[in-house]
C-alpha cells in the first residue's frame, strides 16, 4: 500500500488549484486508497514530515490561537499545498492557469508560516486563485460547447483535429 503522503501529492498535482483544505484532502486520499487515513490529524503529521514536498498553512496562528483551540470545524483546519511541479495541463486557458498556480505555489514555498499576516495574505491569494481557476474552467467548457455546436452546423473543414475539438 502506498503511503498517504504520496497519494495526497498525486491528488494535489491533478487539481487545478494549488491548495486544498486538509479535511477535503483526507477524504480524497481515503477514496483513492480505499482505506482510512486514521483521521485528518494523522494525515497532517505525515504531510508535515515531508517539508520538501508539502507546505501546511494554518489559518489560525498568532495570539488568538489558544482562544480558538476549543472550536472545531472546517474553518479552523489547515490548508495543504504540494510544492512539486505537477504535469502541465493542456487546453483553453491552461497557460494562464499554470502561470497562476505556479506563482501561488512559489509564494507558499517561500512563506514564513509563523507570520500571521503572511499566512493570511497567502490564504487570501489561494482563495482568489480558486475563483480564477473555476472561472477559467467554466470559460473553457463554454468555449468547447460553442465549438462543438458550431462544428455540427458548419460544413467547412476545421483546422483542428477532431480529438482537439
Amino acid at each position: 500500500m502506498r503511503q498517504n503522503a504520496e497519494v495526497a501529492e498525486q491528488i494535489l498535482q491533478r487539481l487545478t488549484v494549488p491548495a486544498v483544505r486538509l479535511d477535503h484532502l483526507a477524504e480524497a486520499v481515503e477514496q483513492r486508497s480505499g482505506a482510512s487515513v486514521g483521521g485528518h490529524h494523522v494525515l497532517l503529521q505525515e504531510l508535515r514530515a515531508r517539508p520538501d514536498r508539502f507546505r501546511i498553512l494554518n489559518p489560525w496562528i498568532g495570539p488568538w490561537r489558544t482562544a480558538m483551540r476549543r472550536h472545531e470545524g472546517p474553518g479552523f483546519l489547515p490548508w495543504v499545498i504540494a510544492l512539486r511541479v505537477p504535469r502541465t495541463p493542456r487546453g483553453p486557458g491552461c497557460r494562464s492557469l499554470v502561470s497562476m498556480t505556479e506563482s501561488l505555489r512559489a509564494i507558499a514555498a517561500r512563506l514564513d508560516s509563523d507570520c500571521p499576516s503572511s499566512v493570511a495574505r497567502c490564504l487570501g491569494l489561494l482563495v482568489a486563485g480558486r475563483e480564477v481557476a473555476r472561472h477559467l474552467h467554466t470559460s473553457a467548457e463554454n468555449q468547447a460547447e460553442r465549438h462543438s455546436s458550431s462544428a455540427s452546423t458548419d460544413t467547412s473543414e476545421s483546422p483542428l483535429p477532431a480529438a482537439a475539438a
